[in-house]
């Protein structure tokens, strides 16, 4: 039973990390973005499945505004900043 937990919290932090990184690091709709959805939704299915639906709704209500906090915390630091590309790169040849 905790073993079931415990592999549906790493799914749904791997899920929301991936996420993230799809957001904030790699731009566009990729294969991370795709893999932490299917790892998020993999997580929370894990949940429903072997405790009920109320405590797949409850990953979902908790998880979510976790992910937002998260998202607002790195915005806040600059972190960002430094990962996106702000000049223009002019050549010739």
């Amino acid at each position: 039973m905790p073993s079931d937990l415990l592999f549906a919290g790493i799914l749904l932090l791997t899920g929301l990390f991936l996420t993230f990184l799809e957001v904030a690091v790699i731009p566009g709709f990729g294969l991370i973005g795709v893999a932490g959805f299917a790892s998020y939704a993999a997580g929370i299915g894990v949940v429903w499945v072997n405790h009920g639906a109320m405590w797949g709704l409850v990953s979902i209500l908790v998880s979510l505004p976790l992910f937002a906090l998260v998202f607002w915390l790195v915005s806040k630091t600059g972190i960002t900043k430094r990962l996106v590309l702000t000049k223009n790169v002019d050549g010739e040849s």
